[in-house]
């Protein structure tokens, strides 16, 4: 059986290997995302795309949203937000990170991640996105 990655590899570069210009850690386009990452945000390796996550302040929270694939998260990438008051290496933390679906059209879904926004007047936020 394939994984849902290595049919998606096969769709755009007609190999389901991880090696050359299909490997995922590879930019082949150009657009500083890697093949992984297109794959894992539901996006073409030969597009001129970039994901573009949303953040907007809601009261005393912020709400970071961004985009999967289903198949991503069917082949056990696991998506992460974290955030950090001061980007000091060790000092990103998921504490507090509520995760809700609000959109799913089937192949793609739109996650909203909710967190306190914190009481220094500055939170940074990055989504951290793993292979199994």
């Amino acid at each position: 059986e394939y994984t849902h990655g290595q049919v998606w590899r096969f769709q755009h570069f007609g190999t389901m290997d991880n090696t050359g210009n299909a490997a995922d850690s590879v930019d082949s386009n150009n657009d500083s995302e890697t093949n992984f990452y297109e794959f894992a945000t539901g996006q073409s390796p030969f597009d001129a795309t970039r994901m573009s996550p949303s953040m907007i302040r809601n009261g005393a929270n912020l709400e970071f949203t961004y985009t999967r694939s289903k198949a991503a998260v069917l082949d056990g990438v696991t998506f992460t937000v974290e955030w950090s008051d001061t980007l000091a290496g060790a000092a990103w933390s998921q504490t507090g990170v509520n995760e809700t679906t609000v959109g799913d059209d089937g192949t793609l879904q739109s996650i909203r991640a909710t967190l306190p926004a914190g009481n220094s007047g500055k939170r940074f936020l990055r989504l951290r996105i793993s292979n199994p």
